[in-house]
């Protein structure tokens, strides 16, 4: 019996929407989860057995019935038992006052009167210093913001709690280290496309800034960036698309890394052959000409120029890296079926 408490944040809006429950002012998966859940407890009667979400509603009332008489039983004897406490506690704290109240005038009579200067000064630096600081921390601007830190938090362990989710932070992340070596940067004052007139214009401190540089960009980062999104992206994504066995989502993690896998299985362990070396510095040093040979002899050439390039970059850990994908994709699949 499926439960709330197993749908994500955006089945559970998809829930509210099909039923017409306002839930306008929900941000976090669990103010969508109660506001559902109070819902079938109000409204459990309009769902009969074979309605749609009756196996929901009819886990929701289950839940509550089981939870709500012991809280109340638990909720009575801590009551009564924090009234015992509190009145040992209250004893105790008596007991112990007179007892330090004794000790101190013994203390008080042997001590010199610089350790009650001492102990004066300590005092006052403690009401002078430590209360105002004491206080800071319980104000209310220190909670909103601890409550705003709570809820962002809650914000990401949904979005990260979605199966599809782990996919795009890890190829959001491998895509930042691929363009990071194709970064580089140049002082502002040496770029030659930027006018004399303007350059004039500006201090010394601004031409010697570091600035990225822009026509560093040649044939290499365009052919490997479209090479790097057909492989790791859009052909995963179209394959996930089709073959899709979760029917929740519009994409199936599970085969978007599968796929995944196996295309970088293609890319980066096939054999490259010594005939295609030397037919590319063939192409690379031939006399070029404006025919669809040529083009095609282009193609090959840039698309053998950034299979190297990846392979460089990444080696064999972008294949370790697209396993724990795929383990962690079949997994969150498993746990929503």
């Amino acid at each position: 019996m499926s439960t709330l408490s197993k749908q994500t944040k955006a089945q559970l809006a998809e829930i509210a929407e099909n039923l017409g429950i306002d839930v306008s002012g929900c941000r976090i998966k669990r103010d969508y989860y109660e506001t559902i859940r109070d819902f079938f407890q109000e409204h459990y009667d309009q769902f009969t057995p074979g309605s749609p979400y009756y196996d929901l509603a009819h886990a929701s009332r289950l839940a509550t019935a089981s939870l709500g008489s012991p809280r109340k039983v638990v909720a009575l004897d801590e009551d009564s038992s924090e009234g015992e406490t509190e009145q040992e506690e209250a004893e105790d704290d008596e007991a112990e006052e007179a007892e330090a109240e004794d000790g101190d005038e013994e203390e008080a009579e042997e001590k010199p009167e610089d350790d009650e200067s001492a102990d004066e000064n300590t005092k006052s630096f403690c009401a002078k210093y430590l209360v105002p600081l004491k206080s800071c921390f319980h104000c209310e601007k220190v909670n909103s913001v601890a409550e705003y830190i709570s809820d962002k938090n809650q914000e990401v362990r949904d979005y990260l709690s979605d199966p599809y989710s782990i996919n795009d932070v890890v190829f959001i992340l491998e895509s930042l280290f691929l363009f990071s070596k194709f970064y580089h940067t140049v002082e502002l004052g040496s770029i030659s496309q930027i006018p004399p007139s303007i350059k004039e214009q500006l201090p010394n401190c601004a031409l010697s800034l570091p600035v990225f540089d822009v026509f560093s960009l040649d044939s290499t980062f365009f052919a490997t960036t479209g090479l790097w999104l057909f492989f790791a992206l859009g052909l995963p994504k179209t394959i996930s698309y089709y073959i899709n066995f979760t029917y929740d989502f519009e994409y199936d993690s599970f085969t978007f890394a599968l796929a995944k896998l196996f295309l970088g299985l293609i890319l980066f362990r096939s054999h490259i052959n010594t005939s295609e070396i030397q037919r590319d510095l063939d192409f690379e040093f031939a006399t070029k000409e404006c025919s669809v040979s040529c083009v095609l002899q282009a193609f090959e050439h840039a698309v053998l120029k950034s299979t190297i390039f990846l392979r460089n970059t990444f080696g064999n850990w972008i294949l370790v890296d697209a396993l724990f994908t795929t383990l962690i994709s079949l997994y969150a699949n498993l746990a929503f079926v």
